[in-house]
């Protein structure tokens, strides 16, 4: 099995410890390294070659929103996770704006954690709900044509309603799943399906549109 190689960023080494010890532990996630702040991530990105960055935000010398941006301005650009103590605006926006791939807070599960490294390594967005409340809200407040139920590509279907309910919590496709009790290859069918529908192109977007719509509420 190819492992998903991973570096993990942050200025608490009690943290860092614990998140590199998680990562080791999980069969298909490898630590490579660790950094203390963003001038070192960015060296460490450079020699390391990793899959994933899991960044913090809050540091000293250089925060990880700007050290994000400066990796993936680089040759080598992994996917990088934003992972930090609270879900505030002043760090979540700037930190997708930035470019990052999936944002968790500290206090999320392991197999959350674990999670957001695989669906960034694919390419796909994982945020904790407390992330997706901050970037709904964002978005929400920003001036934007109110969407109707009606201008949907083609109505949701029962299912398809319930996986937007959940998702709109922030649970994961693992979780929706077994909330549901279906496979998680269904629930990222509907989401795919529902993202066609709206027209939009990830999650954070398809809770905006449906919040917008009236369909759900946070």
């Amino acid at each position: 099995m190819t492992k998903i190689k991973v570096l993990v960023v942050d200025d608490h080494e009690l943290m860092s410890q614990a998140l590199q010890h998680f990562i080791n532990s999980t069969d298909d996630l490898e630590s490579v390294g660790s950094a203390k702040d963003g001038v070192e991530a960015i060296a460490r990105t450079a020699e390391l070659q990793p899959d994933v960055v899991l960044m913090d935000m809050q540091m000293p010398r250089m925060d990880g929103v700007e050290a994000t941006q400066r990796i993936l301005a680089s040759d080598h650009r992994p996917a990088v996770v934003a992972i930090t103590t609270f879900a505030t605006d002043e760090y979540v926006v700037p930190a997708f704006g930035a470019g990052v791939q999936g944002f968790i807070v500290k206090d999320s599960k392991p197999h959350e954690v674990a999670e957001a490294v695989r669906q960034a390594h694919q390419g796909m967005m994982t945020v904790s709900p407390a992330v997706a409340k901050v970037l709904v809200q964002s978005a929400l407040e920003a001036p934007a044509k109110k969407l109707r139920t009606d201008d949907l590509l083609e109505p949701l279907t029962s299912r398809e309603q319930e996986v937007l309910t959940a998702v709109g919590t922030g649970l994961s496709n693992k979780d929706i799943g077994a909330q549901l009790f279906v496979t998680e290859a269904t629930v990222k069918a509907h989401i795919g399906r529902m993202m066609m529908k709206f027209g939009v192109q990830n999650r954070v977007q398809l809770v905006v549109a449906a919040t917008r719509a009236g369909l759900i509420d946070l």
